[in-house]
């Protein structure tokens, strides 16, 4: 979701009537049922960093203040840390673990847009080709702009298109109705057919998960096959991410490990399971979304990115925000301590940080498996703490 803009009342109340409406499909749940144990486990000995105890200490604060569960990765050149606080599954009572995996909610956008420019060194895709020369003319035809904007305006959300899931109210109108459907690619563009765009292509910033499902439909079309084969040939096995699922890995969308969703739906600090909503709806994003992982892969591949293990030189540098700007699925986080380079993510079912401090060769990785309301601010809090934790 787009996390930019402040949500108007009408649209967070039909958010929250999502959630009631998984609340009620939720009731086919086995809440008794424990979560299918994480592959692996973390070997405390390789918490080398000092500060692990005051870490744990964090974590375990924002957990009494109401985060369901958290996971936090950090490396620095102190030493690393990985470690959890709170609940996988409050129900059962099921610890929170550093192997338990999360969904990645926005801070998929950087792993799609390293793919794109995975194809754009492989010479596949032109950042300054208009979407039309990849896409049919029954998509780009009926989108505002999709004749004119180019594939480096998708990937720094300067395309004018609109957001299918946040610019209107009939997509969340459906989903309350049917969260459990087949909302394809094109039916989720529907959303936004004949509809004028924004702006100009090029003339402002608008975040839009519009811009990275039509950019992971360009790398369907130009590979032949889908991207997802792609991010798993390229990426996720190159890297050894082993506990690393995007829709073509055994067990996703629900894979072992994969920890219970909660939302508070009224505002107070009562948490409600809607895991089975969150985990359909989640498998169904293409670009915006839909990765599952443990905070250290999310961390393992953020460090790969900016060791230049992915992307060329020129790439990186073209993905590399310029000041406060958005750069390509890259946000710029600036701190007393240096400009961190990631991105955020968050929904109603859960919260993602993932962001990599360049001049100090720092990875930080944090993630809840809560979303909207007491804990949506919660977490916003805890990005300072965690960063002056870190840092200080």
């Amino acid at each position: 979701m787009d996390f930019h803009h402040t949500k108007s009342f009408i649209k967070t109340q039909l958010l929250l009537m999502i959630c009631l409406a998984a609340m009620h499909f939720a009731c086919k749940m086995d809440i008794n049922q424990p979560v299918e144990a994480p592959k692996g486990s973390w070997d405390e000995s390789l918490n080398t960093h000092p500060k692990g105890a005051a870490f744990q200490k964090l974590l375990d604060d924002y957990v009494k203040r109401g985060l369901p569960g958290v996971v936090m990765f950090v490396k620095s050149p102190q030493g690393i840390w990985n470690g959890a606080a709170g609940y996988a599954k409050i129900e059962t009572k099921e610890p929170m673990t550093p192997m338990h995996v999360l969904h990645s909610e926005s801070i998929a956008k950087t792993n799609t847009a390293t793919a794109v420019m995975m194809l754009v060194d492989d010479g596949k895709i032109n950042l300054d080709a208009t979407i039309n020369m990849y896409l049919p003319r029954r998509i780009t035809g009926r989108i505002g702009n999709g004749n004119t904007a180019k594939v480096r305006h998708l990937l720094e959300h300067t395309s004018g298109i609109r957001d299918w899931q946040n610019d209107g109210l009939q997509s969340d109108i459906d989903a309350f109705n049917d969260p459990y459907g087949d909302y394809t690619p094109e039916r989720m563009l529907e959303y936004i057919y004949d509809k004028p765009a924004h702006f100009a292509p090029g003339s402002q910033y608008r975040y839009s998960n519009s811009n990275y499902l039509l950019l992971a439909l360009i790398m369907d079309h130009v590979l032949g096959y889908s991207h997802a084969r792609f991010v798993s040939e390229r990426i996720i096995k190159p890297l050894g991410l082993e506990h690393t699922y995007y829709k073509n890995e055994v067990g996703y969308p629900n894979p072992p490990g994969l920890v219970n969703s909660y939302t508070d739906l009224y505002r107070n600090g009562k948490l409600m399971n809607v895991s089975d909503a969150h985990s359909h709806l989640n498998s169904l994003f293409m670009g915006q979304g839909g990765y599952i992982a443990t905070a250290q892969d999310y961390a393992l591949f953020i460090e790969a990115l900016f060791n230049g293990e992915l992307v060329s030189e020129s790439s990186l540098y073209e993905m590399t925000p310029r000041e406060d700007h958005y750069g390509f699925g890259l946000v710029s986080y600036i701190t007393p301590y240096g400009r961190g380079i990631g991105h955020l993510g968050g929904d109603f079912g859960g919260r993602s940080y993932r962001y990599y401090f360049p001049e100090s060769k720092t990875t930080i990785v944090f993630a809840a498996n809560g979303g909207d309301g007491h804990i949506e601010r919660l977490f916003s809090q805890m990005m300072d703490d965690v960063v002056n934790a870190v840092f200080e």
